[in-house]
């Protein structure tokens, strides 16, 4: 059917649609690999002051929030709002999501706020993932983007992928370099027991060309399943 629902509407702490949507075109089967790495990195504070080499005084960057540095705990990837999921329709799947970070915050201070959309299509054997989020600032302003573009295509237990991240700064957070992450990976489904991946990723400051890191990563997983037995 080309409208397969009436979609779904989410209220309350959720995954943020950018975060969830990025993991459909990870370019290895684990977060410690492959684009999912770098685009960890670039919601990570530490990460974040090491690449960029700009200090973390007053405004910093930590998981998924733009906040004061001394302020902390708030949670990686999540939202605490509403959002909606589209019906897919002819291969196009949407999400519009709303949030506000403020209950992240002992002292209430409402910096979190921010909003974020996805949309998907799949046709076949491929699928195209877009998707952003944004966070506001201590001025109630945008002060941060994340967005997502990438593919992935199954050519048999062969899949082929490909994404791209942009960490934009804006506002408060003006002064802080740009980060791209670029990556390129190969799924190769062995068995039903085992995956095997290869990834190669860049993650780059923007600003400084010379600021960057790249990864080679070559794993395998083996997937088992426990047997019972019944007397």
């Amino acid at each position: 059917p080309i409208c397969n629902s009436t979609g779904s509407l989410k209220v309350g702490r959720q995954i943020d649609t950018w975060f969830d949507l990025q993991g459909l075109v990870n370019t290895s089967g684990s977060n410690s690999f492959g684009f999912g790495n770098a685009t960890s990195i670039m919601s990570n504070r530490a990460s974040f002051t090491n690449l960029t080499g700009v200090a973390s005084t007053g405004l910093a960057h930590i998981g998924t929030t733009t906040q004061n540095a001394t302020n902390s705990g708030a949670s990686i990837g999540y939202f605490g709002g509403v959002s909606y999921t589209s019906p897919t329709i002819a291969g196009f799947q949407a999400r519009v999501q709303t949030g506000n970070g403020k209950s992240a915050y002992a002292d209430g201070i409402d910096v979190g706020n921010g909003s974020a959309y996805g949309l998907t299509y799949t046709a076949g054997n491929l699928q195209v993932v877009h998707a952003s989020s944004w966070k506001n600032g201590t001025d109630g302003k945008k002060a941060w983007t994340n967005t997502v573009w990438g593919a992935n295509y199954k050519m048999g237990n062969t899949t082929l992928i490909a994404a791209r991240n942009n960490t934009d700064f804006a506002g408060l957070a003006v002064a802080n370099h740009n980060m791209t992450a670029t990556s390129v990976g190969v799924n190769r489904v062995v068995n039903a027991q085992v995956d095997a991946n290869l990834s190669y990723t860049v993650l780059k400051d923007d600003v400084d060309s010379a600021n960057k890191f790249t990864q080679t990563a070559a794993r395998s997983e083996e997937h088992t399943s426990e047997l019972q037995s019944r007397e």
